[in-house]
């Protein structure tokens, strides 16, 4: 079954799009619209989201750790070209930029590095979470184009 975003008017499937509060319907905007729009508060109000985060793995420890773990599993490359950027910063050897994103507003807040070939761990994007998601989100794009069109 398919279902289009009210975001980013993909047509995506059913599952790609969250259960609304009552449980039985589908939320109009799709998951990654969804992240994309909670990064976008969590930027223009930090210190609401630092303690809205910090509240949740006080309650939640057990099954943050159990997904944590899960994500190591599931991709144990991300996770090691993670720990190398990690500590390529820590000893100087990589420098964290502002957002690398034209005209960034959120250019020094919450700055992740963005990899677009993990083979090459310390070739970076330095972008904020919010541009890193649509740049993961264009990723993911090209990558499906390209998968129906070879």
């Amino acid at each position: 079954m398919k279902q289009h975003c009210k975001d980013c008017k993909l047509e995506k499937d059913i599952e790609d799009f969250y259960l609304a509060g009552n449980g039985d319907q589908r939320r109009t905007d799709c998951k990654e619209c969804a992240m994309a729009s909670r990064r976008l508060r969590h930027l223009k109000n930090p210190e609401k989201a630092r303690n809205q985060r910090k509240k949740y793995y006080e309650t939640h420890k057990r099954e943050h750790a159990e997904y944590c773990l899960r994500k190591v599993k599931e991709s144990p490359k991300k996770h090691y070209v993670r720990k190398k950027v990690y500590y390529a910063v820590k000893t100087g050897k990589l420098k964290k930029l502002p957002c690398q994103y034209p005209n960034c507003k959120y250019h020094e807040k919450r700055i992740e590095a963005h990899h677009w070939d993990y083979d090459k761990p310390l070739e970076v994007v330095w972008l904020c979470s919010l541009h890193h998601a649509m740049a993961d989100k264009v990723y993911k794009l090209i990558q499906k184009h390209q998968a129906t069109h070879h």
